[in-house]
């Protein structure tokens, strides 16, 4: 898996290096919205932010767009009575997407972009607050650092964007959808993000 990984990456570096031309963008982005996990009982205010590099096709309606971000992700989910778990972790995230450009004016485009999510584990936390149980007994809280023997070191996904483009800044809804557990955790199944993202090119 690392080695496809390693192998997409340099393939990528090719293709732009081939196709190295005045028109290529570059920029940096930023996403802010929600994450939730398929049993979670209430969804967490995630982030992301990072850069893009952008490599147009010939006819300009189509390019290869590149997003790497250092993202965040969790959600809080109930015990029945047990208290509850908040998950926050941390991924790096990489969006070898295709995306279309048409214009609405003169200054203004509508675009749209799918493609592969590739994340990257980086540290996650498991905190579950100090609770009262149904028999009124105390219980301390605590906190468990999750590992690759709870997350996937690298989680394959699914991402979307569509929205709007003006000059060098751009604005998106954003959703990408991914299965990051693994081992005890398996059950808290599939990981949604859903936010809008900026865009603002550098050159």
């Amino acid at each position: 898996m690392k080695k496809g990984l390693v192998a997409m990456l340099f393939l990528s570096m090719v293709f732009v290096k081939s196709n190295a031309q005045k028109d290529n963008d570059y920029g940096a982005v930023l996403s802010i919205g929600s994450s939730k996990m398929a049993i979670a009982t209430q969804g967490m205010f995630s982030f992301g932010l990072g850069g893009f590099y952008e490599v147009p096709f010939n006819n300009k309606s189509l390019s290869l767009y590149n997003e790497v971000t250092f993202q965040k992700r969790g959600s809080t989910v109930g015990l029945d009575g047990l208290g509850s778990d908040i998950y926050k972790i941390y991924f790096i995230d990489i969006n070898p997407n295709l995306k279309y450009k048409t214009p609405i004016n003169s200054d203004l485009n509508f675009i749209g972009s799918a493609g592969p999510l590739l994340s990257l584990f980086l540290s996650g936390k498991d905190e579950a607050p100090a609770y009262t149980d149904i028999d009124g007994v105390r219980n301390p809280g605590s906190t468990t650092n999750l590992t690759s023997s709870d997350i996937k070191t690298l989680t394959f996904g699914f991402n979307i964007q569509t929205g709007v483009e003006y000059k060098k800044l751009s604005g998106c809804l954003k959703y990408n959808l991914m299965s990051p557990f693994t081992g005890p955790f398996s059950n808290l199944g599939m990981t949604r993000y859903l936010g809008l993202s900026v865009g603002y090119k550098l050159n």
